[in-house]
């Protein structure tokens, strides 16, 4: 076994303990005790207060996850967690070493970097301008396109692991980057089949994932001939296959009378399904295949710009339909691979079944509740997972609902806020972001009621 000592601080703050174990059957706990008792590297003070409490088995050949107490005067002072990536223990990184590069600089990436900051992580943004919202939070902020594949090359090549905040990202330098080494959460195999609406209706169909029924267009024109002669019925559900983002690339046609709403491009066909309500639930998947999830929420969506409104949490669900809807968003967590957050919108049917709408592999609006909802924020939980640190407690520590508030469409100027002095002393928490993605100014509010 090879033992690396990472010592960082004085002696009676932290040890970082990294190890590679390549027998089978032994006992490691007394393996690593001896190692770390003769290491030299272990100031002689703390040796003997060295005690594993934890540690667990990746494969037959590695060993991750132990954790230190150190205790100086019978009193415990820090608990560290270690990891190990690939068979060369000069490839170990602490977590709190490796660059972590997040494809982004909106209000998810600004949430992103709060989360790391508290762990001191080194996070870097690429996006157009740093007076986008994660500017305001993050240094190291790389001007450049997440959309141009030159851009996304230069500024991943530098990083140990690549994220995204948004999905519609270069993937072909993803790709490159991949074969480089570079850790890529989501993978680039998962954001092709999540980009196009049609690629990713048809997994679900390939999976038997249930999901509304679909069939694919090319074109306006053939939806078009179709209701005229009568092989497409209404009303319908058209989403365009590609670069739909914040209730763009969507048209509801519910009678002849709405089809100059249909979008150009090839798009998706999809039955309006009867339904009760729409809930969302975010799972998180680690690099181990760990999987939680958090409570489902319950979403309404702005009637015009078919962005999530109002949110409460927990979900208007029997305990059995929460577990079924937190069930069935796991299944789908586990059948793309994907490492790091899986936010799942799902239709309940007037009949109680529910159909997967369709996924966002990042952070998601449905989440944000969790920052003050929840023992660990899905912010939080991105970083864990892609990290390969220990997924965190998605339980719900208090009820909460959440109001997306958008600026007045075609304002400009400085925003106006009133009435805010009413609600100040209570239990309210608004974050202000400019979104860059939409027109005006967008507050997002979280109530714990």
């Amino acid at each position: 076994m090879n033992l690396i000592i990472d010592h960082t601080g004085d002696d009676q703050t932290t040890l970082e303990v990294y190890f590679l174990h390549k027998g089978r059957g032994r006992d490691l706990r007394s393996d690593l005790m001896d190692s770390s008792l003769s290491d030299p590297q272990i100031p002689s003070v703390m040796a003997p207060r060295l005690t594993i409490l934890a540690f667990r088995r990746i494969t037959s050949c590695m060993i991750f996850c132990f954790v230190t107490n150190i205790k100086t005067g019978g009193l415990p002072l820090v608990m560290a967690r270690g990891i190990i990536f690939g068979d060369n223990p000069k490839q170990v990184k602490p977590f709190t070493q490796q660059k972590i590069g997040i494809l982004g600089g909106g209000q998810l990436g600004k949430m992103l970097c709060q989360a790391g900051s508290r762990w001191g992580l080194n996070l870097s943004i690429l996006d157009e301008n740093p007076d986008f919202p994660a500017g305001q939070v993050c240094p190291q902020f790389t001007v450049g396109s997440f959309r141009q594949a030159q851009d996304v090359l230069d500024f991943g090549k530098h990083m140990d692991i690549l994220t995204i905040e948004i999905e519609h990202v270069a993937v072909d330098a993803l790709e490159q980057l991949e074969a480089q080494g570079i850790r890529v959460y989501p993978s680039p195999a998962v954001l092709r089949i999540i980009q196009d609406k049609g690629l990713q209706k048809t997994f679900y169909r390939d999976h038997q994932i249930p999901t509304a029924s679909f069939f694919l267009v090319e074109s306006k024109d053939a939806i078009v001939q179709g209701i005229t002669s009568g092989t497409i019925g209404l009303p319908l559900v058209q989403k365009t296959r590609e670069a739909g983002y914040d209730g763009k690339g969507v048209a509801i046609i519910r009678s002849s009378e709405d089809i100059p709403k249909l979008l150009d491009g090839p798009s998706l066909i999809e039955e309006l399904v009867p339904m009760t309500r729409e809930i969302a639930v975010v799972v998180a998947r680690d690099i181990h295949g760990h999987v939680r999830a958090f409570p489902p929420v319950e979403m309404v969506f702005h009637d015009e710009a078919n962005l999530v409104e109002f949110l409460s949490c927990p979900a208007d669900l029997t305990e059995s339909d929460a577990q079924s809807a937190e069930s069935l968003a796991m299944d789908v967590a586990s059948a793309f691979g994907t490492v790091g957050l899986l936010a799942v919108e799902l239709f309940q049917t007037e009949a109680g079944q529910f159909l997967v709408n369709e996924v966002a592999p990042r952070p998601h609006n449905s989440g944000h509740h969790t920052i003050e909802c929840c023992e660990t924020s899905q912010y939080e939980q991105h970083l864990r997972a892609i990290t390969g640190l220990p997924l965190g407690s998605t339980r719900l520590i208090r009820p909460g609902v959440m109001l997306n508030l958008l600026g007045e469409p075609g304002y400009s100027g400085p925003a106006v806020y009133r009435g805010w002095m009413n609600v100040s002393d209570h239990p309210v928490y608004m974050f202000i972001y400019m979104a860059r993605r939409k027109q005006g100014l967008t507050e997002k509010w979280v109530m714990s009621l």
